[in-house]
């Protein structure tokens, strides 16, 4: 059974890695490319010191919250939210009651940044547009809590599985990003 299969037959959770992004790109092809407006993204415009595969190792083995922007009729929120990196795009999950799934849904314009708050001071922040996908929430959520927590055993991960039926996973397709090291400024190697 490919992954394809294994996807259809809602079993996403139970996939690898490369499983789930091999399904992703099946998925978001031409059977439903029209319903989640989703279409093969150009390389998002990139300033800095870093290019495409530095960005991408960087996001890949950052085990921190990413810090998501969104807007409203108030103004903007800056929220922090486990993350995955796939290569072509952030996932994210949150509960479908959330204000920012609420005002992602509204306007799909989101900035974000992934940087820790300690030395050396590096990172990745952007802009992009994002989608709502229900029916990826599961095998979203699971992932990150794999990354995050380790199992799905511990507490916090059994109490995130327990609000399943009301998550829905963000996708983020960068439009633009930016870089930043200053490892070598600060001795600290990097």
């Amino acid at each position: 059974m490919g992954a394809a299969a294994s996807f259809q037959d809602g079993r996403l959770s139970e996939m690898t890695w490369p499983e789930w992004v091999t399904a992703m790109h099946i998925t978001f092809g031409e059977s439903t490319a029209s319903k989640w407006a989703c279409r093969v993204q150009e390389q998002p415009q990139t300033t800095g010191p870093w290019d495409q595969h530095q960005i991408s190792e960087f996001l890949d083995n950052a085990r921190i919250p990413i810090r998501v922007s969104s807007m409203g009729s108030n103004g903007s929120i800056v929220q922090s939210l486990w993350f995955l990196f796939n290569g072509e795009a952030i996932w994210c999950a949150t509960q479908a009651s959330s204000v920012l799934a609420q005002r992602l849904g509204v306007d799909s314009r989101i900035g974000f940044e992934v940087a820790a708050d300690q030395e050396p001071y590096r990172g990745v922040r952007g802009t992009g547009q994002a989608t709502i996908h229900p029916d990826l929430a599961e095998g979203t959520l699971r992932r990150l809590i794999q990354k995050y927590q380790g199992d799905d055993e511990t507490e916090l991960s059994r109490w995130l599985l327990s609000r399943l039926d009301k998550e829905v996973a963000i996708r983020i397709s960068p439009t633009r990003l930016a870089t930043w090291d200053f490892s070598g400024r600060m001795g600290s190697g990097g």
